[in-house]
């Protein structure tokens, strides 16, 4: 971890309101072992404490401020905001610069695995591919942001463009993915489902727990090692 003791670290949450930001700081309110204070923070412009780590899950419009402030006072990033446009990501990466940022559309660690496991497919380079994700009907970004990054893994692995990922939108479903490799004779799926959204707070919490030891740079989840 830090240089700072276990229990002595300071967290703020963007998005705090939101739908995951409540999950962050539940988390993180119950981890007294790790962070000494814990501030929710709906707009950094006026937000003046001193804080060793950030955790994002607000919306893209809020990303200017955000990174003003990281990049001000030198702190931590880690975001699970999607629906960035290129402009924004590459303003994300800017900051990876000067301080560490990790930005992953999905924080669950088994979609980290699931990212891995992707890298195998280079031996089915010949195969067909497809994938698919299905939301709550609540979520504005279509395909998901995991379903794209999973996309983006998977022509690097198998140097080919793929189909857009078919997207389904079916009431508070959390998040459902599923990569499909169909072979002459053989098929092979790769399903990850999340069944509760603590799952993508534990995830943040964990990546910045790991995060405010990197050195600057622009990190993924498949970065995270679990060794703290």
């Amino acid at each position: 971890m830090s240089a700072k003791a276990p229990g002595d670290l300071k967290l703020a949450v963007s998005g705090a309101t939101g739908r995951m930001g409540t999950q962050v700081l539940k988390i993180a309110e119950g981890r007294n072992d790790v962070f000494r204070a814990v501030y929710p923070v709906r707009r950094f412009s006026s937000f003046k404490e001193s804080v060793d780590l950030v955790i994002d899950f607000s919306l893209p419009e809020a990303l200017e401020e955000l990174v003003g402030f990281c990049e001000s006072t030198k702190t931590p990033l880690v975001s699970g905001t999607t629906g960035f446009s290129v402009e924004q990501q590459r303003k994300l990466k800017e900051l990876g610069r000067k301080v560490p940022v990790l930005w992953a559309p999905n924080m669950s660690l088994g979609v980290m695995v699931v990212s891995r496991m992707l890298e195998e497919l280079k031996l089915l380079s010949d195969w067909t591919f497809s994938i698919e994700e299905t939301h709550h009907v609540h979520k504005k970004d279509r395909p998901s942001g995991t379903a794209l990054k999973l996309k983006e893994i998977l022509e690097r692995v198998i140097h080919k463009p793929l189909p857009d990922p078919t997207s389904f939108r079916q009431g508070e479903v959390i998040g459902e993915h599923r990569i499909t490799a169909k072979g002459p004779y053989e098929e092979i799926s790769i399903e990850h489902r999340a069944t509760d959204r603590r799952v993508f707070a534990q995830g943040a919490v964990q990546a910045g727990l790991w995060l405010v030891s990197q050195k600057p740079g622009f990190y993924a989840l498949t970065d995270l090692t679990l060794d703290f």
